[in-house]
């Protein structure tokens, strides 16, 4: 986001203040966007993981970022952990999972 701020700046240095306002109110709305679409994919996610036998999805937190999923939190086992991430990949709107899920037995 702040890479995309910075850039902004750059842009409108140009730019009349009418199309500065306009510029930065556009930018403003596709980061609310973003957001809005990130915290659909983590209900998506989290509900997924929640409809997989065996997952302790009390244990496992999914966040959204840019169509990223990152994992993390605890799972009993390697193959509890590789269920949840072909799950996770399995669902719609999903770019990419970063998988930061620690293995206790």
């Amino acid at each position: 986001m702040w890479l995309s701020l910075i850039l902004l700046g750059g842009a409108l240095a140009g730019c009349s203040a009418q199309q500065q306002q306009s510029t930065t109110h556009e930018v403003e709305q596709d980061v609310r966007n973003l957001s809005k679409v990130d915290g659909a994919l983590d209900v998506r996610v989290s509900a997924a993981i929640a409809a997989q036998a065996g997952v302790n999805t009390f244990h496992v937190a999914p966040a959204a970022h840019n169509g990223v999923i990152t994992l993390t939190g605890t799972a009993p086992s390697h193959e509890v952990d590789r269920v949840i991430v072909q799950t996770v990949r399995g669902v719609s709107g999903v770019k990419g999972v970063v998988d930061h899920i620690t293995i206790h037995s």
